[in-house]
């Protein structure tokens, strides 16, 4: 089996000390194994986009792309990977590290390094947003308001914890909440709506069971009631695994999708929040190629 040796890595390091020990560890790792790492930082928003889609078109390209970072690291670098054959691979930082669950590494950092070296390359195909890739999901209601409420030095300090406490700021708007999702003409209607191409969500929750990143489709979570005791119930069921017993539907769906809302109309996107009221949703047409166990 060929060994991969040459690897650029791309490092958010805005992760925190604790995170910079783990990152450390990782590499040491690699490295004591043959790597030649060539390791860049990212210094803001949209620097992890660049850095990738330039790392193919050099004289001496590497053999991946390491994302040593959270869910929004990798969901930039497979945006600046669009059109490019270079795989991605992950060294997990964040806070929930979904894709990392997602392909069964999570945070066994021996389990990342064999990967890295010697694990499947895969072609997927990711969720395309009005002209942006994602690799998880995209959605609009209760989680996309706790995003877009959420504090970083809270995120930092409690991690996934964080996200309660956004919630809990933004809980009086919950009663106004109305998404609509607008597939091959057929509308329906929810207070909450989650399109997503894995099966993992906030982490370890196993929330959508019949999703494979390797499947040309989108599984969808509608969760019907609003308000804040609502969201409540649904957190619980998702605790539980069973969701569907407090008021949710799901659909497995192909083809391109658009998600309305008037009021409010905050959205996340691979847990990064962005306003707008429409949004359309299709499979990208390009492949993205990923390291696997």
């Amino acid at each position: 089996m060929t060994r991969r040796s040459n690897l650029l890595v791309i490092h958010n390091p805005a992760s925190g000390a604790k995170n910079e020990r783990r990152f450390a560890k990782a590499v040491n790792l690699l490295v004591s194994q043959g790597c030649s790492l060539d390791i860049k930082k990212t210094t803001g928003p949209g620097h992890a986009e660049e850095l990738a889609h330039f790392a193919g078109k050099q004289p001496d390209a590497p053999e991946a792309v390491i994302v040593a970072g959270g869910d929004g690291t990798l969901a930039e670098v497979a945006q600046g990977l669009r059109g490019s054959d270079l795989p991605m691979g992950v060294i997990p930082l964040g806070t929930a590290n979904v894709f990392a669950q997602e392909i069964g590494v999570a945070n066994n950092y021996r389990k990342v390094a064999e990967v890295i070296q010697k694990g499947r390359q895969v072609q997927i195909y990711p969720g395309y947003a009005d002209g942006r890739r994602f690799l998880l999901m995209i959605g609009c209601g209760y989680d996309s308001h706790a995003v877009a409420a959420l504090n970083p030095l809270e995120k930092k300090k409690w991690g996934a914890a964080a996200y309660l406490f956004a919630a809990l700021r933004v809980r009086r708007q919950f009663k106004n909440f109305q998404v609509q999702l607008d597939h091959d003409g057929k509308i329906h209607t929810g207070a909450s709506i989650i399109v997503s191409r894995a099966k993992h969500y906030g982490g370890p929750f196993n929330a959508f069971p019949k999703a494979d990143l390797e499947q040309r489709a989108f599984e969808i979570l509608i969760m019907n009631n609003a308000g804040f005791w609502a969201a409540t119930k649904y957190g619980l069921g998702l605790l539980l695994g069973s969701i569907e017993s407090f008021g949710a539907d799901r659909m497995t769906v192909t083809g391109s999708l658009r998600l309305t809302s008037d009021f409010p109309s905050n959205f996340q996107m691979d847990g990064d929040g962005f306003e707008k009221k429409v949004v359309e949703i299709e499979l990208d047409t390009l492949p993205l190629q990923i390291l696997k166990p």
